[in-house]
């Protein structure tokens, strides 16, 4: 093989592996797109319910604001949030915390939830790496972890 025919074949080589790597890239957006998007609807569902749910027992009124990739748990006519979730969709999670009030009342409330596929679906996890001592959870009992602390302190 001559000097021209290997550079050919090298340029050729490069290319397709350019290719697969851009396939694999779309494929591994789809499959975020897939798990980590229904994951997210269903808890933003979960979450707005459970508000639903505490807004008919309780005196003080909370709200939600719903944006593609985050949501804010605010009390009615207060301008700072009570809580935020925020998804980091190329990561695969789901980020939420409670800003720091005065140490007397408030103790800080910060974690995150990864999505992965179980059982052919989206599934919530407590760890936030695959095998770091998580479990699975419910959208339910992941609106619970999240928002207990915060509305029950």
């Amino acid at each position: 093989m001559s000097w021209i025919d290997e550079e050919f074949a090298k340029r050729e080589k490069a290319e397709e592996e350019r290719k697969k790597r851009q396939t694999d890239a779309v494929a591994r957006q789809q499959a975020v797109s897939d798990i980590v998007l229904p994951a997210w609807q269903r808890l933003v569902t979960a979450i707005r319910a459970d508000v639903e749910r505490f807004n008919k027992h309780s005196i003080k009124k909370l709200w939600t604001r719903v944006t593609d990739d985050s949501l804010q748990v605010q009390w009615d006519g207060e301008i700072d949030f009570l809580l935020e979730l925020e998804l980091d969709a190329p990561k695969s999670r789901i980020v939420y915390s409670a800003p720091a009030r005065p140490p007397q009342e408030w103790k800080t409330h910060t974690g995150s939830l990864s999505v992965r596929a179980k059982d052919g679906g989206p599934a919530l996890f407590t760890g936030a790496t695959p095998g770091a001592a998580d479990q699975a959870l419910s959208y339910e009992a992941a609106s619970e972890l999240i928002l207990r602390p915060i509305l029950f302190r």
